[in-house]
């Protein structure tokens, strides 16, 4: 029996597809036979142990898919709502166009989408790469800046609005319902204040952040200069904190109720309570001496429009770091009984969006060195086993999310160090809200960790 036809058999046994898993196929004797049979046979097991990605869409569900888009070919290559073509000239029944950046990293434009989502505004995105802007961009907006808006009735536009504040007023003006500008004389004079603290709020946090002058602008980190920053930033939270209580009786929030001045804080303090524990030990959220702070926090993160645009702190320090140099993220402590929805949202978005994450897993992990071989002059391209091993790796991950079990270890030593590097990268490469949702990612990613553990 050739080792073609082995695999082949073995293969058809599991129930798995030809391109599952190739054995290798150079010639052998006899004397060798009984030891590579064996060995094919673990191997055909260990991939069919773990479910295939059917199985994972089953147990997953659709529901958690709900508004999830794959753009095959653009960039971004999936997003968390629906979203146009990046052009100019745009078809759409929907009344605003929100123009954002493609990765949902920039403060700016949570802003604009938080107050979307809260005044249920059905609108549609165009997404724009924050470094490789198109030239009908420039020209729509003077300031080449995201976010932008596109408020349309009918055929109509009023036109181009941008600069997030100047958005939030043109949508409450446009759609009165449900405002979040307050329309008392006195609320409304406060919380244009208040926009002037969030302002200082934010530059101060990044300077001591960043131990800089300039805080996430140019400048020479001055690390004697760090307790001075400490101290300027720690006076402005306890202005923070004596603010909110001063509507503590009305709600948890800056004006009593949730408001615009609220999403002018958010992304900053979000930014601030992932960051500084890790990067200058001090946390922001839960303390004591702050308690106003806090209620704000947990009110925050109980509104279901918050939980769609929030992003998790491992991605926050990720991007601090590849943008500031910041110090790296230790692992922070966690609650093991995490939300079952999150999970099976992480797995579905996975296995919805496999193809590419597969391909640039193979593309990007490091694996690709190992994995290519070049057939008749052409160039190297990764073999059908690399693919396999990432895709393994991918299930592992999955299964984990939906059964809370790895499952077995692959049995071949080279596809294991595949799948420590792909699941590794593929920890550190999803971000929220881009890919899934914060909560889905922190799932996610402590599925990586636990199938790290068990590679070995």
């Amino acid at each position: 029996i050739t080792m073609q036809v082995l695999n082949r058999q073995l293969l058809q046994a599991a129930h798995l597809p030809a391109t599952a898993y190739r054995l290798q196929t150079r010639p052998f004797s006899t004397r060798d036979a009984g030891s590579r049979i064996r060995h094919g046979l673990q191997r055909v097991t260990a991939t069919a142990t773990v479910p295939t990605w059917s199985i994972i869409e089953e147990k997953a569900g659709r529901d958690v898919l709900e508004g999830y888009m794959l753009r095959p070919g653009q960039s971004p290559g999936s997003a968390p709502h629906p979203a146009l073509p990046t052009q100019r000239h745009v078809e759409t029944d929907k009344a605003v166009v929100l123009y954002r950046d493609t990765n949902a990293w920039c403060p700016f434009c949570e802003r604009v989408w938080m107050a979307l989502l809260e005044k249920k505004v059905d609108f549609a995105v165009v997404f724009i790469h924050l470094y490789n802007k198109p030239d009908w961009y420039k020209e729509l907006v003077p300031t080449s800046l995201v976010p932008a808006l596109d408020i349309r009735r009918g055929a109509q536009s009023r036109g181009i609005v941008y600069e997030s504040l100047d958005i939030l007023k043109a949508l409450d003006e446009e759609f009165p319902e449900r405002p979040l500008f307050p329309s008392d004389p006195a609320l409304a004079a406060e919380g244009e204040r208040l926009c002037t603290l969030s302002d200082q709020l934010s530059k101060r946090g990044y300077k001591f952040l960043l131990g800089r002058e300039g805080g996430f602008g140019p400048g020479d980190t001055d690390e004697s200069r760090v307790p001075q920053f400490r101290a300027e930033f720690e006076d402005l939270l306890k202005q923070v904190d004596a603010t909110l209580e001063k509507h503590s009786g009305k709600g948890p929030y800056f004006l009593g109720d949730f408001s615009y001045v609220d999403t002018m804080f958010m992304p900053s303090l979000e930014r601030f309570a992932a960051n500084m524990p890790f990067v200058r030990g001090l946390p922001i959220k839960g303390r004591s001496d702050l308690p106003h702070l806090a209620a704000w926090f947990e009110a925050l993160d109980a509104r279901p429009a918050y939980q769609q645009v929030k992003t998790d702190d491992r991605t926050h320090h990720l991007l601090t770091q590849k943008f500031f140099s910041a110090p790296a993220l230790e692992p922070s402590a966690r609650v093991e009984d995490a939300v079952h929805r999150a999970r099976r949202e992480a797995a579905a978005k996975m296995n919805a969006n496999r193809d590419i994450i597969v391909r640039d897993c193979t593309n990007n992990s490091g694996i690709f060195s190992h994995a290519q071989r070049g057939i008749n002059g052409n160039a190297p391209q990764p073999s059908q086993e690399s693919f396999a091993a990432v895709d393994f790796a991918l299930r592992q991950v999955a299964n984990r999310l939906i059964t809370g079990d790895v499952g077995p270890k692959h049995p071949d030593a080279r596809s294991r160090a595949t799948v420590a590097a792909v699941v590794a990268y593929w920890r550190n490469r999803a971000s929220t809200p881009r890919d899934m949702t914060a909560a889905a990612a922190e799932e996610m990613r402590a599925a990586c960790d636990h199938v790290l553990q068990e590679t070995y």
